[in-house]
């Protein structure tokens, strides 16, 4: 793969064993930064998904969808999070919020 193709290659979600690997990054043994969680990439997860790796590192996450509403429990998994209000990488205690903007990429179908 050339540099240039590499470069502008769409983003991949990231694997259950990435996600594993953000929830041990946050036992942190910097004194400064002890009992801090790191913020997981969720962006191209689907909103389940999001859930469970925000939960398993104890954060709490708050999804709107790309118009500001809730998004129903039913649907959920067919959201994906393009956004996330607190940065990836960022050290947060235990219990902290993250908010996230999702969409449904599902074709919208119209007609009669």
């Amino acid at each position: 793969m050339t540099a240039i193709a590499a470069a502008t290659a769409a983003p991949s979600a990231p694997s259950e064993a990435a996600l594993d690997d953000a929830v041990r990054a946050g036992d942190s043994s910097d004194p400064d930064e002890a009992g801090l969680v790191v913020v997981p990439d969720l962006t191209g997860l689907r909103v389940p998904q999001a859930r469970r790796a925000a939960r398993a590192l104890g954060l709490r996450l708050v999804v709107r969808s790309d118009l500001g509403e809730s998004i129903p429990a039913f649907v959920s998994a067919r959201y994906l999070v393009r956004s996330q209000r607190v940065a990836a990488g960022a050290r947060v205690p235990p219990g902290a919020e993250v908010r996230a903007m999702a969409e449904d990429p599902s074709p919208v179908v119209g007609g009669y």
